[in-house]
């Protein structure tokens, strides 16, 4: 909750300065036209490397450092160029420079629980068995139509959301999905849902637009209750630096829902939905598919 100014700001890989001050900062960088990624309150080497900028477009010593003569310019710029954002049209760009094909598309994967951490248990079905199961299904299908698959944890484990998405960037995926279900102390709670990285300052607009496109084809192929998308700051959404979306597939604690999710032919049909969303990602629109309708097929040798 520190305010722009009150300490100074660097980036420090062992303790990274966090907090509302350094997200007022990216939000100003971001605002006149300075790469900054995402707006997510982290002084990372990207936060490093836009302050960089700045100060040599202002004459300033590149220190990479948020100090009071830093400060000072920033305060005496004003954005003077409105409409559009810049975010939208950098991510943009890197998904059409891969092209239509998903060869070679680096997806990790994140079974939501593992080792100790069963997640939800109720009527004889656990999370952490159901989301591995799913896990390795989707591993397995991704695989056949040509893409990279890797889980970034192992069954025996059970990482904290920091260290999940530090094992994605290392992978330098270009999609991370977090798998999980839910539970209630309502039995009437039911649906799934998909959540991206954002806030009020700016959010992930492919990990929106992803979120969306899986949770569209999840609903389209099963009988789930849409429970729609939403912009969350969890850890693992803003720590990652490629699109993630966490897919929250169902309550074990409602009986529709449950049933579901013990069904492979359920699990069979989330993996085929997560599949198509991706393909569909890649598409322009004038070639994307229907919602429910896209069939990626295996390549020759896979089947």
């Amino acid at each position: 909750r520190h305010n722009l100014g009150d300490r100074l700001l660097y980036f420090s890989a062992a303790h990274p300065f966090v907090g509302d001050d350094v997200a007022a900062l990216q939000e100003r960088l971001f605002n006149m036209g300075f790469d900054i990624g995402r707006t997510d309150g982290i002084f990372g080497p990207r936060t490093e490397s836009a302050v960089r900028d700045f100060q040599r477009n202002r004459g300033l010593d590149p220190d990479g450092r948020c100090g009071p003569r830093t400060l000072r310019e920033l305060k005496r710029l004003r954005r003077t160029v409105t409409g559009g954002r810049p975010d939208v049209l950098r991510e943009s760009v890197r998904l059409l420079a891969r092209g239509t094909s998903l060869l070679g598309v680096v997806v990790a994967l994140d079974p939501g629980h593992g080792g100790d951490d069963l997640g939800i248990v109720s009527g004889g079905l656990c999370e952490r068995d159901l989301m591995a199961d799913l896990a390795a299904r989707l591993t397995t299908r991704l695989l056949d139509s040509g893409l990279e698959s890797h889980l970034i944890h192992g069954p025996d484990e059970s990482p904290s959301e920091e260290e999940r998405a530090a094992r994605a960037n290392e992978l330098e995926a270009d999609l991370l999905i977090s798998l999980h279900a839910e539970g209630s102390t309502s039995r009437h709670a039911q649906g799934v849902s998909a959540y991206y990285y954002g806030n009020a300052r700016g959010s992930s607009a492919v990990g929106e637009r992803f979120a969306q496109l899986v949770q569209r084809e999840i609903v389209s192929r099963t009988d789930m209750l849409d429970c729609r998308t939403h912009p969350k700051v969890w850890d693992l959404l803003r720590r990652t630096r490629m699109p993630t979306v966490r897919l929250d597939l169902g309550y074990l604690t409602n009986d529709h829902d449950a049933r579901a999710l013990g069904s492979t032919d359920f699990r069979a049909a989330v993996a085929e939905a997560v599949l198509a969303a991706t393909q569909r990602l890649f598409l322009p629109p004038e070639l994307d598919a229907p919602t429910g309708q896209l069939h990626v097929p295996r390549l020759a040798g896979r089947a």
